[in-house]
């Protein structure tokens, strides 16, 4: 895959909800399509339901271009650069039709959840990850 291509998309259904008083989507609705996009992508690329996910969101950032309004979908693409030990990133970009509308990174670190700590990334996830995204594995040893 190139510097610029996305690998996985799913469709998010702009709602009324969504809106805000100016008729537009809302800038925090875009943090909610973020989520249902990597339990989109954890179901289709990896076969993991959401109960299986053991995963916390330790960063997020998303850059606005334009403005998004009711009346359709929005195309979320996204792709994994890397992996880390227990973390990696994904990056998205929001489509209104063939327009850029936003784009946006968050960061995942597997948690294990009895002790509340990060775990490395499960070996099966690593594996299917890099071989969906064309990615190096990675050793699980480097964050």
């Amino acid at each position: 895959m190139g510097a610029d291509e996305y690998g996985y998309e799913t469709a998010m259904l702009v709602r009324v909800r969504d809106l805000d008083h100016m008729k537009h989507v809302n800038n925090a609705v875009y943090a909610t399509y973020m989520e249902q996009a990597r339990v989109d992508y954890f179901e289709d690329v990896l076969d993991v339901g959401l109960d299986d996910i053991e995963m916390a969101v330790v960063t997020s950032h998303i850059e606005f271009e334009r403005q998004v309004r009711h009346g359709g979908e929005l195309t979320v693409q996204m792709r994994v650069p890397e992996l880390g030990r227990s973390s990696f990133p994904f990056e998205y970009r929001f489509l209104d039709g063939e327009e850029t509308a936003a784009t946006a990174r968050s960061v995942q670190v597997a948690l294990d959840t009895e002790n509340d700590t990060s775990k490395p990334i499960p070996d099966d996830w690593r594996e299917g990850i890099a071989a969906y995204e064309d990615i190096p594995p990675g050793d699980g040893t480097a964050d």
